[in-house]
């Protein structure tokens, strides 16, 4: 499940590089009269690079209790200084300089082995819904109150909930959760908590993993260990659950491990995208024809995790990074763009999209064996760059 090339030595190697880089700077910049403050004894400074490729995450300067922090870019890869809550700073880029916002917030969950993994942001009330992968809780936060603490919704176990994975929101207020290796799926009222209805697969090697629902009504789950798409039919207040698509001798190619993963529908309902965690390969499944192509990405891999289409414009999440795709209009092909990341991230799974800022759950999933994961668990909120 993972889109870096970067190992953590070569990234260490590289922050140090970096934190060597800005503090030469800052003192050329002393040397020739340049600004060196902005009143309140901060030391920040914006300067271009030249050539280079991998990520390079900028080292932050604190003094007079304000945190400024540099990001540079190179090889497309923007990486975010964070310290000791909001942090602002300049940023670097290979060929030219980019401004960065690096205006980071956080949610915390309650719970020590919460291990969370997808969220779904919900415009008419404001608030987000988080699972939990270890037991099935379900968690509701309001978006864009920083700091607080977002409460239990669906308690761990209920319902025989005993985890959950992807989630999805339809246009009538109805939350779906993709159990994971329960090979079930559930649908909930957000109004009342009520279990609307729950759905088994009949996989022996199963993997429920991620939803999308499209305009009509209809959801599609993914399965990451066995080959096929299930579909949850709407009829009014009802659905009809479904093997939809078996995905045998078709182009998408199942191998040992994660397959299919993310998975999102387009504005119209016509396309699915989904991401295949093992190849890096996305692909586009007409859902009138039933069609498959994978999507031309140049060459280019795409090892995604939780994904959001926002018109043309598709957001990953790999590994530690969240990069971003430039679709064509018919979503056949497309152009691997920007690469950004946040010291808040925490091995990131999913996001959710709200007001030109991304929710981003961290898992912590690294930490579950040695059972010693940072508390408390979080959901960052960081502007889009």
């Amino acid at each position: 499940m993972s889109g870096s090339k970067l190992s953590k030595a070569s990234r260490l190697s590289s922050r140090l590089l970096s934190l060597l880089l800005i503090f030469a700077l800052s003192a050329m910049l002393a040397a020739c009269g340049g600004s060196t403050g902005n009143g309140e004894g901060s030391t920040s400074g914006e300067s271009a690079t030249g050539g280079g490729s991998g990520e390079t995450t900028g080292g932050s300067m604190a003094q007079g209790g304000e945190t400024t922090g540099g990001t540079m870019e190179q090889g497309g890869t923007t990486a975010e200084t964070t310290g000791g809550g909001e942090t602002t700073g300049g940023s670097m880029e290979s060929g030219g300089i980019t401004e960065v916002p690096v205006d980071i917030q956080s949610y915390t969950l309650p719970g020590e082995e919460v291990y969370p993994e997808g969220v779904v942001y919900q415009e008419s009330s404001g608030d987000f819904f988080v699972s939990s992968t270890s037991d099935g809780a379900i968690f509701r936060g309001t978006a864009g109150e920083a700091g607080s603490e977002a409460e239990v919704f669906l308690k761990g176990g209920q319902d025989d909930r005993s985890t959950a994975i992807g989630l999805e929101l339809d246009g009538d207020g109805r939350l779906f959760v993709a159990g994971g290796d329960t090979g079930r799926m559930f649908v909930y009222d957000t109004e009342s908590g009520d279990l609307v209805d729950s759905f088994q697969n009949e996989q022996e090697n199963t993997f429920v993993n991620d939803v999308a629902i499209t305009p009509n009504g209809d959801a599609y789950f993914t399965d990451s260990f066995s080959p096929v798409l299930y579909r949850l039919v709407a009829d009014g207040d009802s659905f009809e659950f479904e093997e939809y698509l078996n995905l045998e001798d078709t182009p998408i190619q199942y191998e040992d491990g994660f397959n299919l993963n993310g998975i999102v529908a387009t504005d119209d309902g016509q396309y699915l995208i989904v991401t295949h965690s093992t190849t890096g390969q996305l692909f586009r499944i007409d859902t009138e024809s039933d069609e498959i192509v994978e999507i031309d990405l140049g060459g280019g891999e795409v090892a995604g995790d939780g994904m959001i289409l926002d018109g043309q414009t598709l957001y990953a999440v790999t590994e530690s990074d969240i990069t971003t795709v430039e679709l064509s209009d018919d979503f056949a092909s497309g152009e691997i763009g920007d690469v950004f990341t946040s010291e808040s991230f925490k091995s990131p799974t999913t996001i959710a999209k709200y007001d030109e800022r991304l929710l981003v759950v961290n898992s912590q999933f690294d930490a579950r064996e040695s059972g010693n994961p940072k508390l408390p668990f979080t959901v960052s909120d960081v502007p889009i760059p």
